[in-house]
């Protein structure tokens, strides 16, 4: 104890300079890390009030971006509130309850069961998110919805990725309920054409938004197997909209022999047609204009291309 004393006082000088060093840079990383956390407070608060903003400026729209109509205002808070319900009920995990809100045509199209619906939600719900909102379609009551990262509840700056969905709010049983992933609605169509035996029945179509899927029952009773379609171009299947415009069929989505029905047979197929969804454009017919009338023939027909035995199936919608 005598030699620590001794020493202290042999080096008091240079021990009260060592600590006071140490104490003046031990207060100025202090101060260094309160100024640094006000201005990551400061920029926090900056986006939160830009965040508010957005939210205030698009949450409740009443314009439609694509048609400039105006809805009601109450219509409008109405649909904003389901769509905020679904998003807070994902954002609490409450998945199931989430799945309830959505549509009977949304659940049969696109999520059959609360597995299917799983995956949409760990895609875009594995953080919380906030959002934005903007009329889309008006007649439809579709909105574009933007998901961010919830920045409030994270306490940092989100890395920019933005998700993107379409969300249609839809009346069943006098309920409002959602269609998400940029599913719109089911149409009943029930129209049919019969030609040489082969009857060819529209049922229904499913209208997405960038495209629309046709549910088709073909049933065959003419006297030989037939071909829907030779397959031998594209552009055979198609829709016909106003001004006679064409929106052709995604026919490699579906295996060659969908198209193949054989004589006294009844099939039924979804054929997906790339029509983008307005509502200011109708659909007036569905065509097959290269059906075989006789498969065996058509494919022991060395050339193809000279094959005569075709017909044009087409259904006014």
């Amino acid at each position: 104890m005598y030699k620590l004393i001794r020493i202290f006082n042999q080096n008091r000088r240079q021990i009260l300079i060592a600590i006071l060093a140490i104490v003046f840079v031990l207060g100025t990383i202090k101060i260094l890390d309160i100024f640094y956390k006000k201005q990551e407070e400061e920029k926090l608060q900056n986006i939160l009030n830009a965040s508010n903003q957005i939210n205030t400026s698009t949450y409740n729209p009443s314009y439609s971006v694509i048609t400039g109509n105006k809805i009601n205002e109450e219509v409008n808070k109405k649909a904003a509130g389901v769509i905020q319900d679904f998003i807070k009920k994902c954002n609490e995990s409450k998945v199931e309850e989430a799945y309830d809100l959505i549509s009977t045509d949304c659940k049969n199209e696109v999520y059959p069961s609360i597995d299917d619906f799983k995956v949409y939600y760990r895609q875009n719900f594995n953080t919380k998110k906030d959002y934005t909102l903007q009329l889309w379609v008006s007649d439809s009551l579709t909105y574009k919805v933007e998901l961010v990262e919830d920045v409030l509840s994270s306490g940092k700056i989100g890395n920019g990725v933005v998700l993107q969905d379409f969300f249609t709010i839809v009346k069943e049983d006098g309920k409002e309920k959602i269609n998400i992933s940029e599913y719109i609605r089911k149409v009943q169509i029930n129209k049919t054409n019969t030609l040489k035996g082969i009857t060819v029945k529209v049922n229904y179509k499913n209208i997405f938004k960038d495209y629309e899927i046709y549910n088709i029952t073909i049933e065959n009773k003419s006297k030989n197997d037939i071909l829907l379609d030779s397959l031998e171009s594209t552009k055979k299947m198609y829709l016909i909209g106003e001004n006679d415009a064409t929106y052709t069929a995604s026919s490699y989505e579906l295996n060659e022999n969908a198209y193949s029905i054989n004589k006294n047979y009844v099939t039924t197929l979804n054929i997906k047609f790339n029509k983008q969804y307005t509502t200011n454009v109708t659909v007036k017919a569905l065509v097959f204009s290269d059906a075989i009338l006789d498969k065996n023939e058509y494919e022991n027909t060395k050339n193809k291309k000279e094959y005569t035995n075709r017909m044009k199936i087409q259904v006014e919608l």
